[in-house]
């Protein structure tokens, strides 16, 4: 599902819920699952709130940032779990030089993930994906690392 697809998935699985977690940021940080996953991470932030304080049975249970952020560490994404999913931790500031092409892919991949209105205010349409090729050694995998890192995005490796 999309983002918003997520997002309305979400919003219909915590409708009886207090919520003190913004649904619209866990949409977007849930790109890969599918319902089934969605279902499985709002059952796990509600056990985490219940873990958390047993409420009487006449008050709303409320879900918190932290209940939903352990929910987003333990629940992944069921159509990428035989995958080797990493959450690197590169950055802009580790890779040396390279700047024209470190400045283009940061507009080819994050800018339309951070900025879409934009994107959409001024007709353009954002690549479909880039292809970082070259010899060995010259930084493809640590600036593929970095978008991932920089765009809160999973990074799988492919040998």
């Amino acid at each position: 599902p999309s983002v918003e697809d997520r997002f309305a998935i979400l919003e219909g699985m915590f409708e009886n819920f207090h919520l003190e977690t913004d649904l619209k940021r866990t949409a977007k940080e849930t790109a890969g699952f599918a319902a089934a996953d969605l279902m499985s991470l709002s059952r796990e932030a509600s056990i985490n709130a219940w873990k958390r304080v047993k409420p009487s049975d006449s008050e709303k249970l409320v879900i918190k940032k932290e209940d939903m952020e352990k929910a987003l560490f333990d629940i992944r994404p069921s159509n990428i779990k035989d995958l080797i999913v990493q959450i690197p931790e590169v950055h802009w500031e580790d890779i040396g030089g390279n700047e024209e092409i470190k400045l283009l892919v940061k507009q080819c991949v994050e800018w339309p993930l951070k900025h879409p209105q934009a994107f959409i205010n001024v007709g353009i349409v954002p690549p479909q994906g880039i292809l970082l090729y070259g010899p060995p050694g010259c930084s493809q995998t640590m600036i593929a690392k970095a978008i991932a890192t920089e765009s809160q995005l999973n990074f799988i490796g492919i040998k």
